[in-house]
């Protein structure tokens, strides 16, 4: 399931990451790197509220 979440959301930000505003400013090889680098990140937070959320919804209950 978590495999699912974190692939998921990583299409997600690939698809809007800006790559070819990324490789403009930063060339093929830098653009690319800094695309990864956002879509990486935003995935990572994404995670990191998913698992917030979550302990929320868990305490909540008790």
């Amino acid at each position: 399931m978590g495999t699912v979440v974190a692939a998921t959301s990583v299409l997600d930000h690939a698809f809007h990451e800006h790559w070819s505003e990324d490789i403009h400013d930063h060339g093929v090889v830098g653009g690319v790197w800094t695309g990864t680098k956002h879509v990486a990140s935003e995935t990572v937070d994404d995670g990191k509220r998913l698992v917030k959320d979550v302990w929320h919804g868990v305490t909540s209950i008790f």
